[in-house]
């Protein structure tokens, strides 16, 4: 059990943004059977039980990932640099139990989406506003700025989207085939290739194991925007067809605020005296600006 485990992990980031980072999906070389008899599974076969939020998180606890951000209180506020990672979460925890707390100053390059959600609570639980200074990227544009009661971008500062914990359905759903056939064939490849030891009962725990974890998150993803009233489809909107292509060669995407709006989140101020997104910003990230034009 503790090697399927290891392989597990090993592979996650394959197929998980989590982002997640929230990647594209990659080309994947279809497998070839090797001389063990060892076969592809079949994704309607398989037995899948999604996990509970506390199995999971004890799962994520066990691969933590990254290094710790750094967190520090400022009168009222709190700045957070740093990935989305289960310390941070541990910490804003036991500051927001203090109280006295009204802001998250932010500066994130994303991290696993599991923490950015249990961080989006606890900001949309205490009526926090965030502020971005600086660069509030993947799971930080997912679901911390999306919280906050208000929403203030620094001069020179961009907010932007590259994917989600959904990301795979949603890529299989324009592909017209299914998520968990997806991860299947991407993990059984990597499997044979890193593994190949593996007996053939490892390999399909391990294949059912990470789609427990991927369709875990997509639940919990799901239950978190309708808890904060914003549509989950800001997330991915860069991967549909008509702006996958920009998205994909720039390595994500922003949108005007006005346009940010239409997926409801409001309250957002920005602070520099130029257009939104700068040019002093876009050069922090090389982001494509995204026009809602169907919404």
């Amino acid at each position: 059990m503790q090697r399927v485990l290891f392989v597990v992990a090993a592979v996650a980031a394959l197929l998980v943004i989590a982002a997640c980072s929230d990647c594209d999906c990659p080309d994947v070389p279809p497998a070839e059977p090797k001389a063990s008899a060892i076969v592809k599974p079949d994704a309607d076969a398989l037995e899948i039980s999604l996990l509970s939020e506390s199995e999971l998180e004890a799962s994520l606890r066990s691969f933590p990932g990254g290094a710790p951000p750094s967190v520090t209180v400022e009168g009222s506020s709190i700045v957070y640099s740093g990935d989305m990672h289960p310390e941070g979460y541990d910490t804003l925890v036991r500051l927001a139990a203090q109280g006295g707390l009204t802001e998250l100053v932010i500066s994130s390059l994303g991290g696993e989406v599991y923490w950015g959600m249990k961080i989006g609570e606890i900001v949309y639980k205490n009526g926090w506003d965030v502020r971005v200074r600086g660069l509030c990227f993947s799971s930080c544009a997912n679901y911390i700025f999306p919280a906050g009661r208000n929403k203030v971008i620094e001069s020179g500062g961009i907010v932007g989207w590259h994917g989600s914990a959904r990301q795979s359905q949603f890529f299989a759903e324009q592909q017209g085939t299914s998520s968990r056939q997806q991860i299947i064939d991407s993990l059984f490849f990597a499997l044979q290739e890193g593994a190949g030891d593996l007996t053939q009962e490892e390999i399909n725990e391990a294949i059912v194991s990470n789609i427990a974890l991927v369709e875990t998150r997509i639940r919990l993803e799901a239950a978190y925007y309708e808890n904060i009233g914003v549509n989950a489809d800001i997330s991915v909107y860069g991967f549909l067809p008509q702006h996958f292509a920009t998205a994909a060669a720039a390595g994500g995407w922003t949108f005007t605020l006005a346009d940010m709006a239409k997926f409801g989140l409001d309250g957002i101020v920005y602070e520099g005296s130029d257009a939104y997104p700068s040019d002093r910003a876009r050069a922090l990230l090389s982001l494509v600006l995204i026009e809602v034009d169907d919404r």
